[in-house]
């Protein structure tokens, strides 16, 4: 889309709608990251269908834990982006 915004002839009558454009598709770069989940030595092999609201609870607090260790480390920070913005 920003490319054929930049091949439009000036003076067309859609400089409000240009403006619009130029506005949602300024570039971004977007960061990926996959968080695995790992066992607890206590937990048995049974706990794929253990689905109580302690143990999802804890789950989810192990991933928001694991996200927020992620965003805090430079290394993460710092990640180097290809062409299209993209970094995995």
């Amino acid at each position: 889309m920003r490319r054929s915004i930049q091949t439009l002839p000036p003076g067309l009558d859609l400089e409000e709608d240009l403006t619009f454009l130029r506005q949602v598709t300024h570039e971004n770069v977007i960061t990926m990251k996959q968080l695995i989940y790992r066992q607890k030595s206590c937990e048995g092999n049974a706990t794929d269908d253990e689905f109580s609201r302690v143990t999802m609870q804890e789950h989810w607090q192990a991933g928001l834990d694991d996200a927020v260790r992620s965003l805090r480390h430079r290394r993460w920070r710092e990640r180097a982006h290809d062409a299209d913005g993209i970094a995995v």
